[in-house]
């Protein structure tokens, strides 16, 4: 196991780590997402529930 090898494993191992990192921030920022528009649109619903019943 020489510098270069070690070396080598450690920028693979990099690699991995920030695609798995960006993998989780992109879910997590999905489900942020739909969750805000989810609220959105209940509320616009209910707003329009309002109207429609008044």
């Amino acid at each position: 196991m020489n510098l270069k090898q070690l070396w080598t494993g450690l920028i693979t191992n990099l690699s991995f780590i920030l695609f798995l990192f960006g993998l989780i921030a992109f879910v997590v920022a999905a489900s942020l997402i739909n969750f805000i528009v989810g609220w959105v649109v209940a509320g616009i619903a209910l707003i329009v529930l309002a109207y429609v019943i008044s």
